[in-house]
């Protein structure tokens, strides 16, 4: 977790730590029996893991290479070389043993009493996280984006092999999903990748801008804070969603120079 420098780093961690310790109280309510404490929990939860890492690698590998291949497609349609797009968090693609504890205790937040489980059934709540592994496409222009989106998908599957049972979820324009006063702009979905025993994990993909991203990066402490269920005052919820908002319109303005430039450079060679 990020902490802001611009607060007192001294009482923002002292307030992490009290977020965290509720967390953990909550996991040790679901603990099976025989996973008593944290550790053993960690160290349990490390193997599942190790269990999805080749699949999580595979998927990286082949986007990678999709990516590329549809890189090389482009450049030759626009005749100008440029960057087109690039992976992040393609290295450590999966959730860390934190992130899945935060996880789990936010699902069973709403519940009063959360009821122990077995570590098969354990297992299939973090098999089944839409986002156990993740990685986000890096687009420079909008464009981009959204020829990615079409440009991954064969016959409704993801590289053609991969199932999305939700679809893409579009945090740019569809009104339904776009969340309040938060600035997070994407396009994203989660497949299921498949591992042994007849078992499968959640692995999401975003596609975002790069102005996007710069956002959500930065924006990265805030979205923490709410999402742990805290709040913050309007004011600085309403100014930064205007940040995000600002953001889009010059992404698509950039857009609309760029296909300038392009009508502009062709009709002078």
């Amino acid at each position: 977790m990020f902490i802001s420098k611009t607060v007192d780093n001294r009482h923002v961690g002292m307030i992490w730590l009290k977020i965290m310790n509720e967390i953990n109280e909550i996991i040790k309510q679901i603990f099976p029996r025989d996973l008593p404490d944290y550790n053993a929990f960690e160290d349990w939860c490390e193997t599942i893991r190790e269990r999805v890492r080749p699949g999580a690698a595979d998927i990286v590998s082949e986007l990678s290479k999709k990516l590329d291949d549809e890189e090389t497609s482009c450049t030759k349609n626009e005749k100008s070389p440029r960057d087109f797009w690039n992976l992040f968090g393609d290295e450590n693609p999966l959730k860390s043993v934190s992130s899945i504890c935060s996880k789990l205790a936010r699902d069973f937040f709403e519940k009063k009493q959360p009821a122990r489980v077995t570590k098969e059934e354990l297992e299939k709540r973090i098999c089944k996280l839409s986002d156990l592994g993740r990685v986000r496409i890096v687009c420079t222009f909008n464009r981009d984006a959204v020829y990615l989106r079409k440009a991954l998908f064969t016959n409704d599957k993801f590289l053609d092999k991969y199932e999305c049972p939700k679809g893409i979820k579009d945090f740019i324009f569809d009104t339904d999903i776009r969340d309040g006063l938060k600035g997070h702009r994407a396009r994203q979905f989660s497949v299921t990748i498949p591992i042994e025993h007849n078992t499968a994990f959640g692995f999401e993909v975003q596609i975002m801008t790069l102005l996007q991203h710069v956002w959500d990066r930065r924006n990265h402490p805030i979205y923490e804070w709410l999402r742990e269920r805290k709040d913050l005052s309007t004011e600085l919820k309403v100014n930064d969603f205007a940040c995000a908002e600002t953001l889009h319109l010059v992404d698509q303005q950039a857009d609309r120079n760029w296909t300038t430039f392009l009508k502009e450079k062709n009709n002078g060679e």
